[in-house]
């Protein structure tokens, strides 16, 4: 088994240093990889108009982003998800398997799909016009110029017609002659009469130089819109979509602010659709944001806010995301004061479907609450707000060594750290149905770290004593939430 591991790898080792045509640093392929530079680089070649932006920072996100821009890079390739392998596979270098199968892969279908780097087009090129070179100077060389071929001279009714001979890049011209005069002369005698032919200097032999490719119309319109919202006072955003097309979003205003990033109203300038943008500097962020975009993506369901598109520029990440019309469930109470018992039963009932469907996609929330809980004007909601989201698939890598969440709605294992699980976002539920209920969460006024406290220590659920539930209801929430905190069915 280690053998053909040992194998495999430094044949994705030749696979990288035959593409990017340099010499790999000595060390395991983890080592070489793990900060995803070299990644991005070999991406490029197979994708040259992508939108890469290198991170040559030396931290844990620094590579993250540079390992998650190769992995989107090739899912726009085409490559299949079953052979893409995550983040966290090559940053703790557990599961280096995946990466290896990852590559192999992308190296079989560009083999197969006639995929040459640009570099060894170059090389191609330019061995091609040094045989033309070559080949110019042997013909030229071989034919004397000096001796004019019988062809040139026919005559007929006192016209001498020129005549163009090309030898590769030398041209020779041959003038009008003079009508003869009556008397007839030999052939022999006419010819040495004959000016000699008139030599043009020879032409430079035209050198390969690369030239950029003419813009496509697609292009054309793009810029051309980008330019119109420039001059309207309007941010431009450009987003790659997942069928290689852009589309171009025009910057509203603030609908929602955070301690790092802001939500902004943006505008489809192509369908016209009105979305929501969640724009973060990048010198602010961590890797929770770029968590956020890699849970989002994937997932699918009528609960769960929709994910449109990211993009990078030199100071912000885009996060593009279905706009949600009415807030959040939290601004609703406000607005409202606490729920009926039965308008808490219909969001309960909703929001167990979403997290139904996030658990089997293996994704636990971690922070659900009212506030990361959109609604719509028909009744509806979504859930959002995946920045702390955790991927069971990673979760054995995953040592953060701090609590995920927010405290009043925390579960006491996540406190402990003892690790968050489906569970965890159960309990987080019944935090959030008492939360509906009495317009308040539970320990609502005490210390964040007193509540903490309070939640590990108490005996009993933090369901106030004073709730006036009828009794099936009361049993219903201890039960779900509180007492058998197991994934919701």
């Amino acid at each position: 088994m280690n053998a053909q591991r040992n194998s495999d790898e430094e044949e994705v080792k030749q696979f990288i240093s035959d593409s990017l045509r340099i010499q790999l640093p000595e060390g395991s392929l983890q080592e070489i990889l793990k900060d995803g530079i070299i990644l991005c680089d070999l991406i490029r070649v197979f994708s040259p108009d992508g939108f890469i932006v290198k991170n040559e920072g030396k931290t844990k996100f620094a590579y993250q982003d540079n390992i998650g821009q190769f992995l989107r890079e090739a899912e726009r390739l085409h490559i299949p998800p079953s052979d893409l392998f995550q983040t966290v596979d090559l940053l703790e270098g557990k599961r280096m398997q995946s990466v290896i199968t990852c590559l192999l892969a992308i190296q079989r279908i560009m083999r197969d799909r006639k995929l040459i780097p640009n570099t060894i087009r170059a090389k191609k090129k330019s061995n091609n016009m040094l045989f033309l070179k070559t080949e110019v100077k042997k013909r030229s060389s071989s034919l004397d110029l000096t001796k004019p071929s019988k062809d040139l001279c026919k005559s007929k009714e006192g016209y001498v017609r020129s005549q163009v001979k090309s030898l590769s890049c030398q041209t020779i011209i041959e003038s009008p002659l003079p009508s003869p005069p009556h008397t007839r002369r030999n052939s022999s005698e006419a010819l040495t009469k004959r000016e000699e032919p008139k030599l043009l200097p020879t032409p430079p032999i035209p050198v390969a130089t690369p030239s950029k490719s003419t813009p496509t119309s697609e292009q054309i319109n793009l810029n051309n819109r980008k330019t119109s919202l420039k001059k309207m006072g309007t941010c431009a955003i450009a987003v790659q979509n997942e069928d290689g097309t852009q589309s171009v979003y025009a910057l509203g205003k603030s609908i929602g602010k955070g301690q790092f990033g802001e939500v902004f109203g943006g505008l489809n300038m192509d369908t016209g659709e009105y979305v929501a943008i969640k724009r973060i500097k990048r010198n602010q962020m961590d890797c929770d944001d770029m968590n956020e975009v890699g849970v989002l993506k994937h997932l699918n369901h009528e609960y769960i806010v929709r994910y449109k598109g990211f993009s990078k520029d030199k100071v912000y990440i885009n996060i593009i995301l279905e706009y949600v019309e009415m807030g959040s469930l939290l601004n609703n109470i406000k607005a409202f004061g606490k729920f009926p018992e039965k308008l808490a039963a219909s969001y309960t009932y909703k929001i167990l479907s979403g997290l139904h469907y996030l658990h089997s996609q293996q994704v636990i929330h971690c922070d659900l609450k009212a506030a990361n809980i959109l609604t719509t004007k028909t009744g509806g909601l979504k859930l959002t707000d995946f920045g702390v989201s955790l991927s069971l698939k990673m979760k054995d890598d995953e040592t953060t060594g701090e609590p995920a969440g927010t405290p009043n709605w925390m579960a006491p294992e996540v406190i402990k750290l003892a690790g968050a699980s489906t569970k965890s976002d159960i309990w987080s539920l019944g935090c959030t149905i008492v939360e509906m209920l009495t317009g308040k969460p539970p320990y609502a006024g005490m210390h964040s770290f007193a509540a903490m406290y309070k939640i590990v220590e108490d005996d009993e659920p933090p369901i106030p004593k004073n709730l006036n539930l009828s009794e099936v209801n009361r049993w219903t929430l201890y039960v779900i939430s509180f007492a058998n905190r197991s994934a919701p069915v």
